[in-house]
């Protein structure tokens, strides 16, 4: 029994010299295609999606050998088989999670599609609301549509105010659309476009819903209640996500059509001039 075990033992130490070796080279070859390879911008989600896929088959190569234990009918070789694989299958795994990290770190990724992901975070977050009322839910989004200079947070937090508030007045099996473009002012109507640079280029996020908030001049008028028209105005939340975007050069549009019975906001905010990298976090 001892030359087998000598072997394996021998073996093991081949195979760890040679993935030593490889995990070098590999290492080199990323950090040299890389470079020359302008930001990352091609090879940078490949070489992540590799590393996923090996790391998988991994996992199942540790799932396999742990259904096979007990079923040597070498207990004792069968013991050690499993643990070389464990061992192995951990260096690798672990060297692997490193090189990533190590990309993660040393190359930018462009930032593209913001909006378009923080509209279908709005709608994932509040899709328990949009099913109870049977809601459907419209989109049409401009490909390849320009960042903001809104900071993510404030345009989530402006996104998910804006369809909370639509939700409160769209009927049951209503309908919200979502719709993205960009444009530049000069070569709009200038009416309603306020305070906004013509020669500023800017992005128009518009949320349309069935459903509009009655007056209280209408409903005055059911109650045979005095309402003045001073009284009127935008909503509290509305009139804070107005703020924000004001804060940001921006504005909001609230148009509701009472013959239709349908509203429209709609958020246009300056759009990002510059080229927006960052880092990925290692977490």
């Amino acid at each position: 029994m001892i030359e087998p075990f000598y072997d394996m033992e021998k073996e093991k130490r081949d195979l760890r010299s040679t993935l030593d070796q490889r995990a070098k080279e590999s290492l080199a070859s990323i950090k040299r295609i890389l470079s020359e390879e302008k930001e990352g911008s091609f090879l940078f989600p490949l070489l992540i999606e590799l590393i996923g896929r090996v790391e998988g088959s991994l996992e199942f190569i540790k799932k396999l050998s742990q259904l096979a234990r007990g079923k040597f009918s070498d207990k004792i070789f069968g013991e050690h088989f499993n643990q070389v694989v464990a061992e192995e299958i951990e260096k690798i795994d672990s060297l692997l999670d490193n090189v990533l990290n190590y990309i993660k770190v040393n190359f930018t990724v462009q930032k593209v599609d913001t909006i378009h992901v923080l509209i279908e975070e709005a709608i994932k977050k509040n899709q328990s609301r949009l099913a109870g009322k049977k809601v459907h839910v419209l989109k049409k989004f401009e490909k390849g549509l320009p960042e903001t200079i809104v900071p993510d947070e404030h345009l989530r937090y402006m996104l998910c105010s804006i369809l909370q508030y639509a939700l409160v007045l769209v009927p049951e099996d209503g309908s919200v659309g979502f719709a993205t473009r960009s444009f530049t002012p000069q070569k709009e109507i200038a009416e309603g476009l306020g305070s906004l640079q013509r020669d500023g280029k800017y992005i128009e996020i518009s949320v349309l819903f069935n459903g509009y908030k009655k007056t209280k001049e209408r409903m005055g008028a059911i109650f045979q209640m005095p309402f003045s028209q001073e009284e009127e105005g935008l909503d509290f939340e509305l009139r804070l996500v107005d703020e924000i975007a004001r804060r940001h050069q921006g504005m909001m549009k609230f148009e509701p059509d009472v013959q239709k019975g349908r509203t429209l906001l709609s958020l246009i905010l300056p759009m990002e001039r510059r080229k927006v990298v960052y880092y990925q976090s290692v977490g």
